[in-house]
């Protein structure tokens, strides 16, 4: 009876790992406000902003997208699709203030010296994309009409 319950420990732990492993690298979503808006359609264009936008708004969330192991030109089109669906996500209608930042992660990497797969301890970055969800606001500004 005691090989059985052995037997079945490393599978329950090993598929724990795993779960828990797979489930580390996914975009971030910070909510800002207590009020919670509709997703978007999957269609729906979310514009995206380097700068702040001088058009009023309200900021609802800040998103990072997943980590990606360099700063290539396809992890950038990732990047972006990755805010893009966060910010559908929350019911936004653009994202300002997009930065590229590093994350930095110490412990066990690859060993690239080594014609076969090894470890050694050190550090290794990734990169990510952050920016602001917002919701534009409605213009309230009225022109005066003429009398006629």
């Amino acid at each position: 009876m005691k090989k059985r319950g052995k037997a079945l420990t490393f599978p329950f732990f090993a598929c724990l790992f795993l779960f828990l492993l797979s489930s580390c690298n996914t975009g971030t979503v910070k909510k800002l406000t207590w009020e919670s808006r509709p997703p978007r359609e999957g269609s729906a264009g979310i514009e995206l902003f380097v700068g702040q936008v001088s058009r009023p708004c309200e900021e609802i969330a800040i998103l990072q997208s997943k980590y990606y192991e360099d700063q290539s030109k396809e992890n950038k089109t990732k990047m972006l699709a990755d805010l893009r669906n966060l910010a559908r996500r929350v019911g936004a209608d653009a994202v300002m203030g997009i930065c590229i930042l590093p994350k930095r992660f110490q412990g066990m990497v690859a060993d690239e010296k080594v014609p076969f797969p090894a470890w050694k301890p050190g550090t290794d970055y990734s990169y990510f994309m952050r920016g602001t969800a917002i919701v534009f606001k409605e213009d309230t500004v009225t022109t005066p009409t003429e009398k006629q």
